[in-house]
């Protein structure tokens, strides 16, 4: 099999090109597959493997198939390389954050003695305190007493874990992460 295994990376616009029955590339597990020389002996017939031609397959090909099926005709199929990541929601969110990090603070204009706003004391200390910077709370184990019932979070419950209090969490996707050891995040 590893005589066969392309390598390096291969994007999914590139598999996407290749949809024709005298040149079929699939993506399986994420690995982009030609299929050419194997559309002629698939069992299910030219017209069911046609359809995912150029496309992601595996959430198909894995409630008809077995992992034996891929053993039993892998002299047929040529691994052409893994499918490149494009990134995602993560990528995108951790970009942002780097960005801003490195943009550092944005300048405001200045301000003349007659656009500035009157500022109280209370208001100078307030503001004071805003400045400093704030050291996050990580994550312990007397942390776990805080978290909801049946570890269900919803939009409120997950605002009570914003780094200040509790440790800095964040939903992406259903799925609750805890980032309060992350450098990335701050409260």
């Amino acid at each position: 099999r590893t005589s066969r295994d392309g390598g390096g990376e291969v994007a999914m616009e590139e598999v996407g090109k290749h949809v024709s029955k005298d040149d079929a590339w699939l993506v399986l597990f994420g690995e982009a597959i030609d299929v050419t020389q194997f559309i002629p002996l698939h069992p299910g017939g030219e017209e069911s493997i046609g359809a995912y031609l150029g496309k992601d397959a595996t959430a198909d090909w894995q409630e008809i198939h077995r992992p034996e099926h891929l053993d039993k005709h892998w002299q047929h199929l040529k691994k052409m390389g893994k499918i490149k990541a494009s990134g995602g929601l993560l990528s995108w969110l951790f970009g942002r954050i780097g960005s801003r990090q490195e943009q550092g603070p944005k300048a405001e204009p200045e301000a003349t003695a007659e656009s500035a706003p009157q500022v109280s004391a209370d208001d100078a200390a307030a503001e004071t305190a805003a400045d400093e910077e704030v050291e996050p709370v990580r994550w312990s184990a007397e942390h776990e007493a805080d978290l909801p019932p049946g570890g269900m979070f919803d939009l409120q419950e997950l605002a009570r874990w914003d780094g200040v209090n509790l440790p800095m969490c964040i939903g992406i996707c259903g799925v609750i992460i805890d980032v309060s050891s992350s450098n990335n995040f701050t409260p």
